[in-house]
């Protein structure tokens, strides 16, 4: 079998859903009036057509595999999850990544500089939140370089949730401990709501980048759960 992919929005399986069951309807009804020649030009207009309606989309993609045997006819055409859950995962890794590398305490200000530069190429300078995170970085008593001379913070991620198309619900473990004695000082929950928008594809992935597949975190808003140390 053959495949010829296209690419439709995450957040509009049932109008895929519902464009499939048209396709499979004109592939019925043309595969007894026409002959193959006439046939697959109207089957390819008819994607072309529902593949172009998607085209602009801001949203994540969606692979759309078309199944067909030796003789062109429509075997099945469906959605490539494989694919689908591959990029969820690699945003799911790059969100917990962003707020690991946003908190984190250590000692090693190269590594420190690294996770700066990291967070930089993951966000809009034009959105309030790049300012939010400059400021956490040149505040003159809570900056990870101010913190570190006192104290390291070890942070432990969960897997976030995705809400909608573009948000994810994320709470994540800070583990904060005396620089000189190793002692633990104190454990906080926190919580949290990452806005996002993200681009490119699997098969764009440039692995010298420090964002590959281009996704910025647009707003993020965290508070601390309880309020208190465990």
């Amino acid at each position: 079998m053959g495949r010829i992919a296209a690419a439709k929005e995450m957040n509009q399986y049932q109008a895929i859903k519902q464009m499939v069951e048209k396709v499979g309807a004109i592939e019925e009804e043309k595969r007894a009036l026409l002959g193959w020649g006439a046939y697959a030009a109207v089957l390819v207009i008819v994607l072309l057509i529902a593949a172009l309606a998607y085209v602009g989309s801001m949203v994540k993609t969606v692979p759309i595999v078309l199944e067909v045997d030796k003789h062109g006819n429509v075997q099945e055409v469906r959605v490539d999850m494989d694919v689908v859950s591959a990029k969820e995962m690699i945003i799911k890794r790059e969100l917990q990544e962003f707020i690991e590398r946003t908190f984190r305490v250590v000692t090693d200000a190269d590594l420190k500089n690294k996770d700066t530069q990291w967070v930089a190429a993951h966000l809009d300078s034009s959105t309030g939140l790049h300012g939010r995170i400059q400021k956490l970085y040149t505040d003159q008593k809570q900056s990870p370089y101010e913190r570190a001379k006192r104290e390291i913070v070890s942070i432990a991620v969960e897997t976030p949730i995705r809400k909608t198309s573009k948000t994810f619900d994320v709470a994540w473990k800070e583990v904060v401990k005396d620089r000189a004695t190793g002692e633990v000082i104190a454990v906080r929950k926190m919580k949290g709501i990452m806005s996002i928008r993200a681009g490119g594809s699997l098969n764009e992935w440039n692995r010298a980048s420090p964002n590959p597949l281009g996704i910025i975190v647009e707003e993020f808003d965290w508070v601390r759960v309880g309020g208190g140390d465990e």
